[in-house]
């Protein structure tokens, strides 16, 4: 009887092996990509990731998207030496996918349209795949507020509000087999070190008292940047002019300047509002935080 099951052992334990050894071995993950919609401090987040990175993407795709449907955005510079081709901007991710390590950040809406579900493998393969999120209520205002300041509110349109194409893009790779991370803007700027420590061990990636001192970035530092020269201060200045990332509160006093600017384009927000709460809510509960890390609605 004992000879009988050290034989069945045996012959288990060498299927086993053999099924090991023919398996390839998995691919370790040497980068991050950030998606977002704009005003979740994500350039910020792409900045506090990139630290000793190999190579930093701060949205590859912006162009690609504003040329092809013919859209200027608040503050919109084309800049020839970036990608203006959905071909361009995934040969320039690829490029990174070469090196020992790399941060890309784009915004969904600019992704969404020119990203097969091959290529949406491709970075899952090589990248921990991260949705930053931050309420709606706040990140639609603070959008809108940019194109007031601009002189142009009816330019906002619903794909910059983010959330709806942000859930699209998140439901491709649910589809895919892969479940992305999701982090809060608000949740990480309350407890930076302790929040973000948390996703940098879940990536693999050392975290130490140096991490969250990113230096803020001289104008000439951020000019050799042609991603950073397409939007400019506008829409990038707070993350840049950043020197040590610490306790932050991102929600504003009610009755303030800010809020009476947007008073007359309340209606713009009251719009676009619902379907990109409701998206929000559901990437919230659907997505992957890291162990302690707690789920909480802004």
């Amino acid at each position: 009887m004992k000879k009988t099951l050290f034989w069945q052992i045996s012959i288990i334990f060498i299927i086993f092996s053999n099924f090991l050894a023919a398996s390839p071995p998995q691919q370790e993950k040497h980068g991050v990509l950030i998606i977002s919609t704009p005003r979740t401090t994500s350039t910020l987040l792409m900045r506090i990731f990139a630290k000793n990175s190999s190579t930093v993407l701060l949205e590859p795709y912006t162009q690609v998207f504003y040329l092809s449907n013919n859209l200027s955005g608040a503050g919109f510079n084309y800049q020839e030496d970036w990608p203006s081709t959905p071909k361009q901007a995934w040969e320039m991710m690829s490029q990174a996918f070469k090196l020992d390590s790399f941060v890309i950040k784009d915004l969904a809406y600019q992704m969404l349209p020119y990203v097969s579900d091959d290529q949406l493998q491709e970075l899952a393969k090589h990248a921990h795949i991260l949705f930053l999120l931050r309420s709606p209520q706040a990140t639609i205002a603070s959008g809108l507020s940019a194109y007031v300041a601009a002189g142009n509110p009816q330019g906002y349109i619903s794909e910059e509000a983010g959330f709806v194409q942000m859930k699209m893009l998140f439901d491709r790779f649910k589809i895919l087999g892969v479940t992305p991370w999701v982090i809060e803007a608000e949740n990480y700027l309350k407890d930076p070190a302790v929040v973000l420590q948390k996703y940098f061990l879940a990536f693999n990636k050392a975290f130490n008292n140096e991490t969250l001192k990113i230096g803020r970035l001289s104008m000439e530092e951020r000019a050799r940047d042609p991603g950073y020269r397409v939007w400019g201060e506008l829409w990038f200045k707070t993350a840049f002019d950043t020197h040590i990332v610490k306790l932050r509160n991102l929600t504003h006093a009610a009755n303030s300047d800010y809020d009476l600017q947007l008073a007359p384009y309340q209606n713009i927000i009251n719009t676009f509002l619902p379907e990109h709460d409701k998206a929000y809510r559901y990437m919230l509960e659907q997505g992957l935080f890291p162990m302690g890390v707690t789920k909480n609605l802004y």
